[in-house]
């Protein structure tokens, strides 16, 4: 069990480290230690006592999937130049060299109140458990109480988001890539615009954009596991370059069909700043009075749904529709249903299946979706038959991956 928490007369507390998740990590804390992270406030300590007490008795057979949703919330919001450490049952250590002190903290407070919605259905003031770490020994950890109330407006001030605040006046397409991420790579954001078509007569509506995300160090194309491990203001970064580079090169375009199909990582949304970028990109996204943006939300794997929920009806009226991008499993299509999406769609342009395994999955999909929106995609199809295969398993709407250099469809 965890050791008693004991009070020094300035008001820190002792917190004794019962566990350590391996010797790579013991050997991490070791080293930092003597790290001038401690002394400029950007080790935290995130408290779950909360979903402890809640959980009373279940709590030893709940408690690795509490750890397992913490971690992935971690890594979602965090991304990998974060440091992250459980150093007890209900403690995560975190270390953030990228941001600031209050910046830190916020990003922790912000993983705790989406913890504590997702499993408690609310995140009350008294539950929100962060601490500063000021000292690390052998034995455990000097920490301070940090006042949530205060956390959020002392980071607005600390420093500006990775993402400059949106600026009708500069619409470049450059303004957003290429940009350095916190863990020093350098990436460059393209975009691919695929063909939208309604199923029912397969005919051609509109155009999709898809972020295409090169590292310049290595010229490496970051696939959908890479963007999901980037931080949320590099996320945002790259939706809002798609967007903009998409948009730029259609305009170059003669009058086209009026759908647009945008995409936005829930992280952008999720957060006041990113939503106000997003709102600007979609209200300027607008190619002519007649285009109807269609707002596609992506990573929701791990989303409370009353925080999917506000999102969704914060953009929608900018939209046309609101869809929600989904795996093909029972399980993350029913936790998106809550979310107040007009449809779904799934992404297959990562896969490539024989014909009747895609009919099948596709089927699955279609019938399921079908139950919670009259609106189902199926994205990145890689061929005229896959497109006709769509129709027959139900699909409402879908996309076909173009080659960029027979179409102009990568914007570099």
């Amino acid at each position: 069990m965890v050791a008693s928490a004991l009070k020094f007369d300035d008001g820190a507390e002792f917190r004794g480290l019962d566990r350590m998740a391996s010797a790579q990590s013991a050997a991490a804390l070791e080293r930092l230690q003597g790290s001038s992270l401690l002394s400029e406030g950007r080790v935290v300590l995130i408290g779950l006592d909360a979903v402890r007490a809640r959980l009373g008795g279940r709590w030893a057979s709940k408690r690795e999937p509490v750890w397992e949703h913490v971690e992935r919330c971690l890594a979602r919001q965090m991304g990998p130049a974060a440091f992250v450490v459980r150093v007890s049952e209900t403690e995560y250590l975190v270390a953030q060299p990228q941001i600031g002190r209050y910046a830190a903290q916020a990003a922790c407070l912000s993983v705790l109140r989406e913890v504590l919605t997702f499993f408690l259905g609310e995140a009350l003031p008294a539950d929100l458990s962060i601490r500063e770490v000021t000292a690390l020994t052998p034995q455990g950890v000097t920490c301070t109480p940090v006042d949530p109330a205060g956390v959020t407006s002392a980071a607005l001030s600390e420093a500006p988001s990775t993402a400059p605040a949106p600026d009708p006046a500069d619409a470049s397409p450059d303004r957003w890539s290429p940009f350095t991420t916190a863990d020093g790579r350098v990436l460059k954001v393209s975009c691919l615009i695929d063909p939208v078509f309604e199923m029912q007569q397969v005919r051609m509506i509109g155009h999709r954009l898809e972020p295409r995300v090169v590292n310049l160090n290595d010229g490496a194309t970051l696939d959908a596991v890479g963007l999901r491990a980037l931080s949320p203001g590099e996320r945002e970064r790259v939706d809002l370059a798609t967007i903009a580079r998409g948009v730029s090169r259609l305009r170059t375009r003669p009058a086209g069909k009026p759908l647009l199909m945008l995409p936005a990582a829930f992280t952008t949304l999720g957060s006041s700043r990113g939503r106000a970028a997003m709102t600007l990109a979609l209200k300027e996204s607008k190619i002519d009075q007649t285009t109807r943006i269609v707002c596609e939300v992506r990573e929701l794997d791990g989303v409370p749904t009353s925080r999917l929920s506000e999102a969704v009806s914060l953009v929608k009226p900018f939209c046309y529709a609101v869809v929600g991008r989904v795996g093909d499993d029972r399980r993350s299509l029913l936790e998106a249903a809550r979310g107040g999406f007009a449809g779904f769609s799934l992404d297959l342009q990562e896969r490539d299946l024989p014909d009747m395994d895609f009919l099948q999955r596709l089927h699955a999909f279609t019938s399921l979706a079908r139950d919670h929106a009259r609106v189902c995609m199926a994205l990145g199809l890689r061929s005229p038959k896959q497109l006709a295969l769509s129709r027959v398993a139900g699909v409402s709407h879908a996309s076909m991956r173009v080659e960029a250099d027979a179409t102009g469809a990568s914007v570099t």
